[in-house]
């Protein structure tokens, strides 16, 4: 863990407690730009950063780089809690946040959750990445479809089977049913609407849709509910 704490006894309290709790302290720096440096050369597996730190770079905008260079988890500590100080450091998509002066049971369960929540996070892109990377050898394409809202997100693949560029397609449900053939409109709807109200236990159907330059192309859909309830 590294420590950014510009009050040198502050610093060297937590330190102590770090490693009562049995945590390695892989550095102490006092300046933002001293905390991007540590953090390059030692790669912590997470980061307590103070918010008020002397010098050009302050713990937020510090953490905010930390984030997106390495991804490493930061928690805040400070010992102002005004809303326009929690409102900023939000921002930054902190993993916790804990007010001076704090006990060493807060820390050191605002350690294991930000671990925690961290692994967790990882573990989601890992899956992502080999879902995209599958869809892609396989020549699939994913559409998913919020039944409630009528939000619709789909991979790149399915933009490409479709003839559009990804970075510019947008799909929604209303495109989606125009695009079917007429001759296959009214059965490839049915299909979805039997799936989804529950009369059907798997949603398969096979229709023609039409793509960027006009022609028909055969799509085979499969679908499943990942998420339901009553309320739909």
């Amino acid at each position: 863990i590294l420590i950014v704490e510009d009050e040198v006894i502050v610093a060297l309290d937590i330190q102590d407690r770090l490693a009562d709790l049995g945590y390695q302290v892989t550095g102490v720096a006092d300046r933002g730009g001293e905390a991007l440096e540590l953090v390059a050369s030692t790669l912590p597996d997470l980061v307590l950063m103070d918010i008020r730190l002397q010098g050009d770079m302050d713990g937020i905008t510090a953490a905010e780089q930390i984030r997106r260079q390495w991804c490493i988890p930061v928690i805040y500590l400070t010992a102002f809690s005004e809303d326009s100080t929690l409102q900023r450091a939000k921002v930054s998509e902190p993993f916790g946040y804990l007010i001076k002066p704090f006990e060493d049971r807060e820390i050191q369960a605002a350690i294991e959750m930000a671990l925690y929540k961290h692994q967790a996070e990882a573990r989601l892109r890992e899956s992502e990445e080999r879902l995209r990377l599958a869809l892609a050898a396989a020549n699939q394409g994913l559409f998913d479809l919020n039944v409630r809202t009528g939000e619709v997100v789909v991979s790149a693949e399915y933009a490409l089977m479709l003839g559009y560029a990804p970075e510019s397609f947008r799909e929604t449900h209303d495109a989606w049913r125009d695009r079917l053939h007429p001759e296959d409109h009214e059965q490839a709807t049915q299909f979805f609407l039997d799936y989804i109200d529950g009369r059907s236990d798997e949603f398969r159907a096979e229709f023609r849709q039409q793509t960027q330059s006009g022609d028909w192309k055969w799509i085979l859909s499969l679908g499943k509910i990942v998420e339901w309830d009553k309320e739909g």
